[in-house]
Formats: C-alpha cells, structure tokens, sequence
C-alpha cells in the first residue's frame, strides 16, 4: 500500500548506541590487529606505522558515513520508496560483506590450525568456529549486541592491562623515516589492502537509539586510538621483524612483567582474539543477511551461501596464504575501491530520495507510529465533528 509517496514499511532492528559502540570496539580490533600490521610492514617497512594510522583514519571516515546514514533512518526510507538503486547498492554490501567474511575466517582458522591446535582435524576446527558465527548472525543484530555488550568489559579491560604491564625494550626511532621508499611508490600499493576497511558497514541497516551520553562517539575514538597504540608498541619492539609476527595483539601480550609471576601470559589476549573474531565474523554474516534481504526481498540465499563459501575456500583451497595472496593483490584495489563507494552511494541516494519526495522523509516516522498525529491532522473534538453522538456503551458492559 502506498501512502503520500512512500510504501508503508517496518523499520530495520534497533539498538542502543551503547551497544552499537561495544561492536565498534570489538569488530574494530579484531582483525585490524592481527594480520593487517605485519602484512603492512612487510611491504612499507619504516612507514608501516604512518600507512596503519592513514587505513585506520580512512575507516573512521568510513564509519561516521554510515553511522550519519543509520541516524537519519536512510534504510527505512529507501526501503519505503522501494528505490531500485538501494536495492542494486545492497547487492554489492551483500558480496562485500561475504567476501570480507570468508578472508577473515580464513585467516582466523588458519591461525588456529597452525598456530594453537596444529595436531587436529582442520575440518573439526572449521566446523566448530564456524558454528557460533553463523549462529549469532543469524539471531540478529539484537542478540549480537548484547553477546558484544557481555563480553566487552572482560575483552577491553584484558588488552589495557596487558598494555599497562607490558614491559619490553622498545625503540620508537623504529617509526621513521616516514617514507621507506618513494611516496608516488607506496601510494601504489596503498590500496591494496582495502579488505580491513568498512567493518562498520552493516550499521547501515541497524536503527541505533540514542542513550545519554555520546556512546558511538566514544566508541570511534577509543578504538581509532587503542589500534594505533597497538600497531605503534609492535613497530617500536619488531622494528622490520614485525612482518613476521601473526597476531601482533597475542605476540604483546607475551611481553608482560606480570608473567614472571604467574608465567607464559599470552593466553589471555588469545581468548579475547578468539572471541572478537567470532563476533566480528557474526556482525559480517549478519550484514550480508540484512544486505541481501533488501537486495532480493529475502535473506534465504545468502543464508546458505555464506558459510558454505567459507567452508568451501578453507577446505578446497590448499593454504591460507593462497588467499590472502589474492586479498591483497590486484583484487584488493577492488575491495578498497567498494568499501569507499558502497557508504557514499548509500548518502547520496538517501540525499537523492529525500530531496525528491521533499517532506515525505520527516513523516516517515508516522507511518510506523499509527497513535502519533501529524501536523496537519484535525483534532475530533474541536472540530465537532463527534457531537451530536451519544457514548453508547459496549456489548460487553452491563447497561
């Protein structure tokens, strides 16, 4: 049914900005630093730092786009109009997020293969890591936040503790020169790590809800700073050996004066990695499910396709490496390129819509809020247009 311009439609899920900032957190750091850093150093060297604290600053970008976008219900109003070029934008959120998913999950299992559980079954580790992803994603955003909202305190408090006692020598002289090679030369290779940025995307499709306090704000900040303090302690204690390093946030986490006491510490940050990896790997499988049920009209497809991809690649695909080799070769110039597009075509559609349909954006609250009244809705009792009728009494009164 279609009402002064729009179809008549529910709202996506919401959740409270303070839980909306717990996820920011944990999806923010999760694979940020764990493969990102080394990966970076290898190829700028000196510049690793600089290069990390530019991607990190182009997500934060990325995520006040998106974040504007869920403020101003640009979901449900491109949902309402029925746009056809929301639906095409969704399509390509779809196999974004899908992508990000299966490159992430490939990491996070091979690490755990050879890294942790090296003399069991890959498939058995598969299967069970996978089991929580794709079971939180599919609860919806509401369950996931809560599960990230648990978790946050114990996650955050163990990295700032295991920051605060890290006790290591460190050489921060490591960070420069701030160009290893020629600016024009790392330019080139910049973009090929497109695949850390936009972790934020599936905001677009969540209604967040304010609370007192500035939470999302808080939330940005505190992440953007914590992941750089991270990524600038590992160039100042690996120097050019950090490109060894596969999970820099565990690897610090050895470095611990608090471990001659109570030993070998690293075990710690190893179950809040855990932990951030499955929420954040639920957060892509949710988004690819709320992309796709906007592209299509249901979320049925990429329900199945999701995990079966990344069942496929891990187990068909012979190494790991394979597959971040093509993450981050010629194909992440593409990943970079979709993760800056997808949150601006997104506003400009959503600014194209509003302008179109000039007052109908303000009013789309009252379609979802039958009791609220409009603006120019007349009062029954002033109008008298009630009077003259009697207050008969109902069936089921007693007269």
């Amino acid at each position: 049914m279609k009402q002064h311009g729009i179809f008549k439609n529910l709202a996506g899920e919401t959740v409270f900005n303070s839980q909306a900032a717990t996820l920011v957190f944990l999806t923010g750091v999760a694979f940020k630093l764990s493969a990102a850093p080394a990966m970076i150093s290898e190829e700028f060297g000196s510049s690793t730092f600089w290069a990390f604290a530019l991607y990190s600053t182009i997500d934060v970008l990325i995520a006040t786009l998106v974040f504007c976008f869920a403020r101003k219900n640009g979901d449900a109003l491109l949902i309402a109009t029925n746009s056809g070029a929301y639906r095409m934008i969704a399509l390509f959120a779809t196999v974004f997020l899908t992508l990000k998913g299966i490159f992430n999950f490939s990491y996070a299992s091979s690490y755990l293969t050879h890294e942790l559980f090296e003399g069991l079954e890959p498939s058995l580790i598969y299967l069970l890591f996978l089991l929580p992803v794709v079971y939180l994603g599919a609860r919806g955003i509401r369950p996931l936040s809560r599960t990230a909202e648990v978790f946050f305190p114990i996650i955050f408090l163990t990295i700032i503790l295991n920051l605060v006692f890290l006790k290591t020598k460190t050489d921060f002289a490591r960070v420069l020169p701030v160009f290893s090679k020629a600016p024009a030369q790392l330019a080139k290779v910049f973009p090929r790590y497109g695949l850390w940025l936009a972790d934020m995307l599936p905001f677009a499709f969540v209604k967040i809800k304010d609370k007192r306090l500035p939470y999302l704000t808080i939330g940005i900040t505190g992440t953007w700073l914590i992941v750089n303090l991270v990524a600038l302690l590992g160039v100042a204690i690996y120097g050019n050996a950090l490109k060894t390093v596969t999970d820099l946030l565990i690897r610090i986490a050895g470095f611990n004066q608090l471990s001659k006491d109570v030993g070998r510490t690293e075990w710690t940050n190893l179950l809040a990695v855990l932990t951030m990896s499955i929420i954040s790997l639920a957060f892509s499988y949710f988004g690819a499910l709320a992309a796709c049920k906007r592209a299509v009209k249901t979320d049925m497809p990429i329900k199945i396709a999701f995990p079966l991809a990344i069942l496929l690649v891990v187990l068909i695909v012979p190494s790991a490496q394979t597959v971040t080799d093509f993450a981050t070769g010629k194909f992440g110039y593409a990943m970079f390129a979709t993760a800056l597009a997808l949150p601006l075509l997104m506003t400009l559609e959503y600014a194209r819509q509003r302008s179109k349909l000039k007052n109908v954006a303000r009013r789309l609250e009252d379609e979802y809020l039958p009791n609220r009244p409009t603006e120019d809705a007349i009062d029954s009792r002033r109008s008298g247009v009630l009077d003259g009728f009697k207050n008969l009494p109902s069936k089921r009164q007693k007269v």
